[in-house]
């Protein structure tokens, strides 16, 4: 999937609509990184950006949508980043993807889109590091509760204040069967409202909601997973 080290199986999407979840400010994190999947089929974003560490999950091939005029000074709105044009299959799996603020802001929230085969506990997590020689700590977590079948889950009000200059990893863990979703390209660079995507994040033994929990992996800057990013200035 673009992060893995093990081969997955890609799953086909199904036209479908994702239905909404909202969900309480209780929730907490696809390892988002180029890999090559450990074994499972893995499940609602050129400079010199990092290689990937080995595994299969793909990238995006399409630059992420925005809703929101130009950013450069920071503007309010919904950021679209990844997509659904791939996915795979995998339980104990963390994605996510990296993101550098060019600018100070308010992080209101994200969404991903995930296909669960039975209702499952979805941990969010939002991580801070000071640039890319950084380490990453933990600045929000939560938990939602998450129905069966496709659907765009949300992480709830975060109303997180981001800052120029540092890098934020925005990515969701979960311990069921799961499929998520990704798409590879020229994603590097691209606007995501709360900065510029950089690469993606990801661990393959997710063990459940931790309030500390910090992934293995950094990935590659040409897959990014499915995401919205939900902003304000």
């Amino acid at each position: 999937d673009g992060s893995d080290t093990a081969s997955a199986s890609d799953t086909a999407l199904a036209d479908t609509a994702a239905a909404a979840v909202d969900i309480a400010d209780t929730a907490d994190t696809d390892t988002g990184a180029a890999d090559t999947d450990t074994g499972a089929a893995d499940i609602e974003v050129v400079d010199t950006a990092p290689a990937d560490s080995a595994s299969a999950d793909g990238a995006a091939d399409t630059a992420g949508t925005d809703t929101a005029a130009d950013t450069a000074t920071g503007v309010s709105g919904t950021y679209a980043v990844g997509g659904t044009e791939r996915g795979w299959d995998a339980a104990a799996y963390f994605r996510g993807n990296v993101y550098a603020a060019l600018y100070s802001g308010v992080l209101d929230a994200f969404s991903v889109t995930l296909e669960l085969p039975e209702a499952c506990d979805v941990d969010f997590y939002v991580h801070v590091r000071d640039g890319a020689e950084g380490s990453w700590s933990v600045a929000w977590s939560g938990t939602v509760s998450a129905p069966a079948g496709l659907s765009t889950i949300r992480s709830g009000a975060i109303g997180l204040a981001f800052e120029a200059g540092y890098h934020y990893g925005l990515g969701v863990g979960w311990t069921c069967e799961a499929t998520y979703y990704g798409e590879s390209g020229s994603w590097y660079g691209s606007d995501a409202g709360i900065g510029s995507f950089y690469q993606n994040y990801w661990d393959n033994s997710y063990g459940g909601y931790d309030a500390g929990f910090t992934p293995d992996n950094l990935g590659t800057d040409s897959t990014a997973y499915d995401q919205v990013i939900e902003v304000s200035f």
